[in-house]
C-alpha cells in the first residue's frame, strides 16, 4: 500500500510488485498513455493541427509522462522480475516523431484522450482490445500453463 510519500513511491511500488509476482504465475504492468497539457483537444486547436489527423507530433506529449514511462519501464527491467511483463502504451502508440491520437474515424469522439490523459470511450476500447488484450494473449501463448477463461492458450485466435 502506498504511504503517500512521493520519495518512496517507486520503492513501495517495486516492493508490492515483487510480492504480487511471487504469488502468481504472470503479472502484466500496463504503462500510462501519453498525456497532453492542458488537454489533447486544446493542443490540437492552439497549435492549429489538422483536426482530422490520426497522429500528433511527439513534441506535444507532456515531458512528465515521457519520464514516468521511462522510469516505470526501467524499474521493471532493472530488477529482472522473471514473470513481470511491462506493456508500454508509449511504445504501442508512439514512434520517434509522433503519437496516435485518433482511432475509428475522424469524429472528435474518436480521439484517444479527451482531456490531459483520461481515455475517451473509443480510446479505452481500442487500448484494451487492440493493444493490451492482444499483448497479454500473445505473452500467454508462450507460457506452458497459461490459458484464458479456462481455454488453453494454444486454442486462442488472435485475429
Amino acid at each position: 500500500q502506498y504511504s503517500g510519500n512521493p520519495d518512496s513511491y517507486f520503492e513501495e511500488y517495486l516492493s508490492n510488485l515483487k510480492y504480487i509476482s511471487d504469488n502468481v504465475e504472470k503479472v502484466f504492468v500496463v504503462g500510462q498513455v501519453p498525456t497532453y497539457l492542458p488537454s489533447l483537444p486544446a493542443i490540437i486547436v492552439s497549435k492549429k493541427i489538422n483536426l482530422f489527423s490520426d497522429k500528433i507530433s511527439i513534441d506535444a506529449v507532456s515531458t512528465e509522462s515521457i519520464i514516468a514511462n521511462a522510469q516505470l519501464s526501467g524499474l521493471i527491467e532493472n530488477h529482472n522480475l522473471r514473470n513481470v511483463e511491462y506493456i508500454s502504451l508509449f511504445d504501442k502508440l508512439c514512434d520517434k516523431t509522433s503519437c496516435l491520437v485518433r482511432v475509428g474515424g475522424q469524429d472528435i469522439e474518436n480521439l484517444i484522450n479527451w482531456d490531459y490523459g483520461h481515455l475517451s470511450e473509443n480510446g479505452a476500447n481500442y487500448l484494451s482490445q487492440e493493444l493490451i488484450g492482444k499483448s497479454i494473449i500473445e505473452a500467454s501463448l508462450h507460457s506452458e500453463r497459461a490459458g484464458f477463461c479456462g481455454q488453453p492458450a494454444s486454442d486462442i485466435d488472435l485475429t
